[in-house]
C-alpha cells in the first residue's frame, strides 16, 4: 500500500471532493480508494466488512490494507472515515447516511464496487446467496489436487449455474442494491450537484466471464434519476 501511494502523483491543492466508497479493500477497491486519496484528495467515506485480528488467527488482507490505508491518510492530513459494517444491511446503511450527514454533507461521487456471498432483501426479508458457477455448460479446468500423499494435477469441473442461483446471484450483486443507496442518498438531501456515480467489476476468469456473477454485474446499469445524471 505504502508503495502504491507513493507512486500516485499528488495534486497541488484544489478542491477536495466528498466520496461514499463502497467496497476498497480487495480487488482494485485498494488502488481506486488510493488513487482518490491522494491524487483527487478525496474526503468521506469508505466502507468495507473486514474484522480485525481477534486472537487466535490474523485478520483477513483486505483489514491490513485498510488499516494502512488509513494510516496514510491521517500521515498525509487527510479526511476520510473507514467504516467497518455490512454494507447491504439496513443498519450499515443507517450508519454511513449518518455519518456522511454529520461530517461531511452532500456526496459528489459515489463509487460502488461490492461483491459477497449474501444479501438480505430490505423489503421482502429473503435472503439471497451468490454463486460462481457457469452458465449453460459445464466448466473445466486444470487444478492442483492436495487432498493425495503428493500433489498432482487434476481437473476442476463446475456443474452450470441453476435458474434461480443466476437471479439470487443478480439479487446480491446487481444494480438494486445500487439504485437504493442513491435514493436514499437523495432522501437525506446529500446528492451534491453534478453528482456522478459508477458502479466497477471486472472480467476476471472464464469461468466469470461466462457464469452467474458477470451475468448480475451486467445488471449494473443506472435505473434511478440520480443514477442518470437527472
Amino acid at each position: 500500500m505504502r508503495r502504491t501511494w507513493q507512486h500516485i502523483l499528488a495534486p497541488a491543492g484544489g478542491r477536495r471532493p466528498v466520496a461514499l466508497v463502497l467496497g476498497h479493500s480487495a480487488g482494485y477497491g485498494p488502488a481506486r480508494l488510493l488513487a482518490g486519496l491522494r491524487q483527487h484528495n478525496i474526503r468521506g467515506v469508505g466502507v468495507a466488512f473486514e474484522t480485525a485480528d481477534a486472537g487466535r488467527r490474523t485478520a483477513p488482507a483486505g483489514w491490513y490494507r485498510t488499516a494502512a490505508a488509513d494510516s496514510l491518510t491521517r500521515q498525509a492530513g487527510g479526511d476520510f472515515a473507514f467504516l467497518k459494517a455490512d454494507a447491504f444491511s439496513e443498519d450499515g446503511k443507517k450508519q454511513v447516511l449518518d455519518l456522511v450527514e454529520q461530517r461531511y454533507g452532500p456526496v459528489g461521487y459515489l463509487i460502488h464496487s461490492l461483491a459477497a456471498p449474501r444479501r438480505t432483501d430490505p423489503v421482502t426479508g429473503t435472503v439471497h446467496h451468490s454463486v460462481i458457477k457457469p452458465l449453460g455448460v459445464r466448466y473445466e479446468a486444470p487444478a492442483l489436487d492436495f487432498t493425495r500423499p503428493e500433489p498432482a494435477v487434476s481437473r476442476i469441473r463446475l456443474e452450470p449455474g441453476t435458474a434461480d442461483e443466476k437471479q439470487a446471484t443478480i439479487a446480491v450483486m446487481g444494480g438494486t442494491d445500487w439504485s437504493l443507496r442513491v435514493t436514499a442518498l437523495a432522501g437525506r438531501r446529500l446528492l451534491a450537484p453534478g453528482f456522478t456515480t459508477i458502479a466497477l467489476t471486472h472480467v476476471g476468469s472464464e469461468v466469470r466471464r461466462r457464469g452467474c456473477t458477470v451475468t448480475s454485474r451486467a445488471t449494473l446499469r443506472p435505473s434511478s434519476p440520480a443514477q442518470r445524471g437527472a
